[in-house]
């Protein structure tokens, strides 16, 4: 264990680095309409402030991990906080979309190298239990994505775009403060080593690292996929107004905090592996349901939702025995770079990947049914493959 203390003023001030993701995201995404309207000849641009913000966030995420295993968590988290920081102030005082794209860009570089070194000191701190700390982590960053898009429609509505910014500069100001008054360095045995070091190689052939960064990949797209799609068919094929879309939409954090409480107790419990295999049975079950409503004539709101549900919840299950499985087996010295490989396959890739419904067919579950499909294969193919060949040296790392 690592020899300094940390209380839950330290994991207070990690969840609020945690909550700087979905707040840059959600918040961003409740003005996108006003920014098209204050920007008209920029939309194209505006809409890239949102993806390119979570691709690059992964892809990023390898370089930051690795840096703080060299220089240690603290200084990087506070470097990052300061980016974001000057991010959130350039983009106030844009007076055009390219001005607001370097400020997300800026935002985007902050983030990624906050969020990934908190990661690794989560490990840092909390070693084998970190598992449970991320599930619960994961619950966190769903209710400040409910928060964020709210307090930013409202701020958007009543006084002006320029106002969520500064809602982010506040925020973060306050979490920066923070963090240089009370957060300690949580690295110990700092890794000089050359990027590509034999023990490094040894966890990237790992298998309990690459299943599990496939189950936090299927996870995450199989959940940013309904996140992105669902919009569109809400408004679209069951022509809901579009005042009452965020009722409906609300179903997701909701959900989200439930099942990532719940999949906290089934690792403390039985571990990530149990954790994925029901993950992906869950998801079975919700695709078989979805498939069944999708056959009918005229698809219903809630034959679309009740399975949205279940799917949701294996995605939670899937992506937090991803995470902790992937963060189990790496050293501490190396938590900085499996963080950031798990980040940038996430992020990365899985922001690619979630992206295919809407770009090929946003109005029809078609789409999403195939990819969803070849998700819940490839984790069961994966699941299968550690159980049948290496299942028993990882009851000895539980």
């Amino acid at each position: 264990m690592n020899s300094i203390q940390h209380d839950w003023k330290d994991l207070g001030l990690l969840i609020l680095v945690f909550g700087l993701l979905p707040i840059a995201l959600d918040a961003y995404l409740a003005i996108i309409p006003v920014l098209e309207t204050v920007f008209p000849e920029g939309t194209r641009g505006i809409q890239l402030g949102f993806s390119a913000f979570l691709s690059l966030f992964g892809i990023f995420q390898l370089f930051f991990g690795i840096l703080s295993d060299r220089i240690g968590r603290r200084k990087v988290i506070l470097t990052g906080l300061i980016c974001y920081e000057v991010g959130s102030l350039l983009g106030l005082f844009s007076h055009s979309v390219l001005m607001l794209l370097l400020a997300r860009a800026i935002q985007m570089v902050g983030c990624s190298m906050a969020v990934v070194s908190a990661i690794a000191a989560i490990k840092d701190i909390y070693q084998k239990k970190a598992s449970i700390i991320y599930a619960y982590f994961m619950s966190c960053s769903a209710i400040f994505a409910l928060v964020s898009f709210n307090l930013s429609s409202f701020l958007a509505s009543h006084f002006d775009w320029r106002s969520v910014f500064l809602f982010f500069i506040l925020f973060v100001g306050v979490v920066l403060i923070a963090f240089i008054i009370r957060f300690k360095e949580t690295l110990l045995v700092k890794n000089k080593q050359k990027f590509w070091n034999t023990q490094r190689i040894n966890l990237l052939k790992n298998p309990f690292f690459i299943v599990s960064s496939v189950l936090l990949v299927v996870g995450y797209v199989v959940l940013m996929s309904l996140v992105s799609i669902t919009p569109h068919l809400v408004v679209k094929v069951f022509s809901i107004e579009l005042k009452s879309v965020g009722l409906y939409l609300s179903v997701f954090p909701i959900t989200v905090v439930m099942s990532s409480s719940f999949s906290a107790y089934l690792i403390k419990k039985r571990g990530e592996f149990f954790l994925g295999i029901i993950g992906v049975g869950l998801l079975f079950i919700g695709l078989l349901i979805m498939n069944y409503f999708n056959q009918l004539d005229i698809l219903s709101l809630w034959g679309y939702f009740i399975p949205v549900s279940i799917i949701i919840i294996s995605s939670i299950f899937l992506v937090n025995a991803g995470q902790g499985g992937g963060m189990r087996v790496c050293q501490e010295s190396d938590a900085g770079f499996a963080s950031s490989v798990l980040g940038c396959f996430r992020y990365g890739l899985g922001g690619v990947l979630c992206s295919i419904p809407v770009f090929l067919d946003a109005e029809s579950t078609y789409v999403l049914l195939v990819l969803l499909s070849i998700c819940c294969s490839l984790a069961c193919f994966a699941l299968w493959a550690l159980y049948r060949f290496y299942y028993h040296r990882y009851l000895e790392l539980s």
